[in-house]
C-alpha cells in the first residue's frame, strides 16, 4: 500500500510597512548600526596665571625725530629778501621764528604757511582759509578782546600797557623795543619792527597761530 505524503506548504513572505519612526529602513535594508559612544575627553587643565614677571619684558620700537624744515633742507634764520615783511618775530634764544608779511600771511622758519591776519577786519584763518578767530574793540579805545571761532572770549588787551590778559591775570607784556616777557618775567622772544599799532596784529598772532610762543617753560 503506498503512502500518499502531502506536499509541503509553501512559505509566504510576510510584508511589513515601513515605520515611520525609523525613517525609510525595511527589511531589504541593513540594519542601521549602533552609533559608537564618544570617548570621553578629559578634563583641561585650568591654565595658570601669567605673572608679569614671567613675561619677556617689551621690545622698543625705535623713533625717528621729526624734523621740520624747508625745501632746501635748512632752517630759515630770517625773512626771505624778497617778501614785505611787517614783523619778524624770534623766540627766547633770540633765533628766528616766524614773520608777518605786510599781507597778512604768517610763516614759520621753516617756511610753512601758519595762516593768515586780516590786519583791517583783525580776522584771522588757517593756511586753509578755515576761520580761527576775531578780534574787536573793548569797552573803551584802549581795550582789545580776541575770540576763537566760537566767540569765546580769549583774552584782552591794553593798548595803552601793551598788557595782554586772560581773565584778569597777566599772560604776556610786550615793551617798546618788542621784546615779550611772560606772566612770571621771563624773556620770551621780541617782535622786530613793532610799533604799539602793530599790538592788535600781535595779540591775534600769540593768542590764535602761535600760542606755544606764549609757554613760559618752552617758549
Amino acid at each position: 500500500m503506498m503512502l500518499h505524503t502531502p506536499e509541503p506548504e509553501k512559505r509566504k513572505w510576510a510584508v511589513v510597512e515601513t515605520s515611520y519612526f525609523r525613517g525609510g529602513w525595511s527589511p531589504y535594508l541593513p540594519s542601521p548600526s549602533k552609533p559608537k559612544p564618544k570617548p570621553k575627553v578629559a578634563d583641561a587643565t585650568p591654565l595658570v596665571a601669567e605673572s608679569a614677571d614671567d613675561r619677556p619684558p617689551p621690545i622698543a620700537i625705535p623713533v625717528e625725530p621729526v624734523v621740520v624744515e624747508t625745501a632746501s633742507g635748512q632752517l630759515l634764520t630770517g625773512p626771505p629778501d624778497d617778501v614785505d615783511v611787517l614783523i619778524s618775530v624770534y623766540d627766547r634764544y633770540r633765533e628766528f621764528r616766524a614773520y608777518i608779511a605786510a599781507d597778512g600771511e604768517v610763516t614759520s622758519n621753516a617756511g610753512q604757511v601758519l595762516g593768515y591776519i586780516n590786519i583791517d577786519e583783525y580776522e584771522v584763518g588757517s593756511a586753509d582759509m578755515e576761520f580761527l578767530g576775531y578780534g574787536k574793540a573793548g569797552i573803551d579805545e584802549t581795550r582789545f578782546e580776541v575770540f576763537d571761532s566760537n566767540d569765546v572770549e580769549l583774552v584782552e588787551v591794553n593798548l595803552g600797557t601793551a598788557v595782554i590778559k586772560e581773565r584778569g591775570s597777566t599772560v604776556c607784556e610786550i615793551d617798546g623795543t618788542g621784546g615779550c616777557t611772560g606772566n612770571d618775567g621771563s624773556f620770551l622772544g621780541e617782535f622786530e619792527g613793532f610799533g604799539y599799532a602793530h599790538m592788535r596784529t600781535i595779540a591775534l598772532y600769540l593768542c590764535i597761530l602761535d600760542t606755544g610762543m606764549l609757554n613760559c617753560v618752552e617758549g
